[in-house]
């Protein structure tokens, strides 16, 4: 018999982080107008991932450095958890996934990812052949 996720408003709320598999917010505030969004993500390139841990499978936008792999970047990562934006949580017990604009994932509980092939470009026009030159008739 399954049950409805639900939801409850906390003043507080604390945590063991080393148990907390994923953090996600149910709706993100905007920034504030002076925040300097464009220049920290600058020098970054969007790269959207598959990750499986023990209790969700998790895909979303994480932001890299360029020419660093998936693998790469998470080995750089000196943070405990993992900031991915643009997310779908699909539990592993089954049931809708949830999409949220904002999570946090643990990067001690994934277990397995991929990264998500990058949609691919469409092909350059074809150079057209170039005519051959016609000589013109000698009479």
């Amino acid at each position: 018999m399954g049950h409805h996720p639900t939801t409850q408003r906390l003043a507080q709320l604390l945590c063991d982080r080393s148990e907390a598999v994923l953090v996600a917010t149910l709706t993100e505030a905007p920034p504030p107008p002076d925040y300097p969004l464009e220049e920290q993500r600058r020098e970054v390139v969007p790269l959207t991932a598959m990750f499986f841990t023990t209790a969700f499978v998790v895909r979303g936008t994480c932001y890299v450095r360029p020419g660093l792999t998936l693998t790469e970047a998470l080995e750089r990562l000196m943070e405990d958890f993992l900031p991915l934006r643009s997310v779908q949580i699909f539990p592993i017990a089954g049931g809708t996934p949830i999409p949220r604009d904002f999570a946090a994932l643990a990067r001690d509980k994934i277990v397995a990812f991929y990264q998500i092939a990058a949609l691919p470009t469409p092909a350059p026009p074809a150079a057209a052949e170039p005519e051959e030159p016609v000589s013109a008739p000698q009479g």
